[in-house]
């Protein structure tokens, strides 16, 4: 059953779609994708599941805000805002983002604010420079991800620390806004309405609903959108990327983002590049990739990084060698050491990787889809 199913006409939705492979005249390879069904009602039908969606958003978020206190105090310049706990809970992940800062921007310096100004301090009322409005919006992406709404509710209530205006920034008006925490809603809600329409049509992910090569899932413009852009590394700020490429096992660099030009060599590059309009001095046709759904899920997920290897090691295949060793006699303890130094672990959190409809993903994409919501 899909999230939400009794509050979300999922169903609904999916009614009014359907698979199709479809190619334009300038198309090197057709493209799979869903494509809406043009039903007599559709529009009506499609108008009540976007209601229904954004009025279970807004009681849910309502729900949710109840939990804490009404109104908050201004905390003293000197409270502390991020106690030992909070901290030791979200260091890993602020480890991660300042291990991917250019240090010439961001001094290490600045970065130990993590541990020795905790207090509310740490957001100033007017950035002054822009170093403090990164670490700061990183921070709250961070608190955000790790769902400590006390700490940033207590942020909002300081003076001059107007937290909505960061809900939407970019580096300059000239980038397309990526810097705000809006990132985190944008990628978790463009997976979880993905995730969950496909869920409501069987015969693209079971295989016993008439699944097959032609009509997978993953070989559509829909899911490999989805995925290449709630991953995808070349923005400034990648915090809102991390839940989604633990989920997918997508490593950091393997796939470019939303506004990224996927850099394409080889044999391969012919078959995802289409025209863009003729030049008007030379009359020749520029070109730009649009490679979704004109390649296989395997290929797709190789195109930008053929370092990578096309075959993932899953939860299945770790048991599966650990059983091995262990049954030739060595004890537990080398049978570890042997997977760590051979770097024999999964990349994601899924038990058969790139495939999250997977029968043994089931649990996993269940937790996904409600850390999503």
């Amino acid at each position: 059953m899909a999230h939400q199913a009794h509050n979300i006409p999922w169903s609904l939705l999916a009614s009014n779609l359907h698979w199709s492979t479809v190619g334009g005249p300038n198309a090197i390879k057709n493209v799979t994708n869903l494509r809406p069904s043009m039903k007599p009602n559709q529009g009506k039908e499609l108008t009540y599941f976007v209601e229904a969606f954004a009025r279970n958003i807004e009681d849910h978020s309502l729900c949710e805000r109840e939990k804490y206190p009404l109104l908050y105090e201004p905390a003293d310049p000197t409270d502390l805002i991020l106690d030992s706990a909070l901290v030791q809970k979200i260091t890993p992940t602020v480890r991660k983002w300042l291990s991917e800062e250019d240090q010439t921007n961001f001094p290490m310096e600045f970065a130990m604010y993590i541990t020795t100004k905790r207090n509310a301090n740490v957001f100033p009322s007017r950035m002054k420079r822009e170093k403090h409005w990164h670490f700061c919006g990183r921070l709250v992406k961070t608190l955000i991800l790790h769902d400590e709404m006390n700490a940033i509710l207590r942020v909002c209530a300081l003076p001059g620390v107007r937290l909505q205006e960061w809900w939407e920034n970019s580096e300059c008006p000239c980038n397309p806004p990526l810097l705000g925490w809006d990132q985190i809603a944008l990628k978790a809600l463009r997976a979880y309405i993905c995730l969950n329409t496909i869920y409501c049509l069987p015969e693209i992910w079971d295989y016993s609903s008439g699944r097959n090569t032609e009509s997978d899932y993953r070989n559509s413009k829909f899911y490999q959108y989805t995925l290449r852009t709630c991953t995808g590394t070349g923005q400034v700020s990648e915090v809102s990327a991390y839940p989604h490429r633990q989920f997918f096992g997508i490593g950091d660099t393997q796939l470019g983002g939303e506004f990224v030009s996927p850099k394409i060599t080889g044999e391969k590059a012919h078959w995802v590049l289409i025209p863009n309009g003729r030049h008007p001095k030379t009359k020749y046709y520029s070109l730009e990739y649009d490679h979704y759904s004109k390649l296989s899920i395997g290929d797709f997920l190789t195109l930008e990084d053929d370092s990578l290897p096309g075959w993932q090691t899953g939860q299945s295949d770790i048991a599966l060698v650990q059983d091995y060793l262990y049954r030739k006699g060595l004890p537990m303890e080398l049978v570890l050491e042997i997977m760590s130094l051979a770097k024999y672990e999964p990349l994601g959190r899924l038990s058969e990787p790139h495939d999250p409809f997977h029968s043994s993903n089931q649990e996993e994409l269940a937790k996904y889809l409600k850390n999503c919501w």
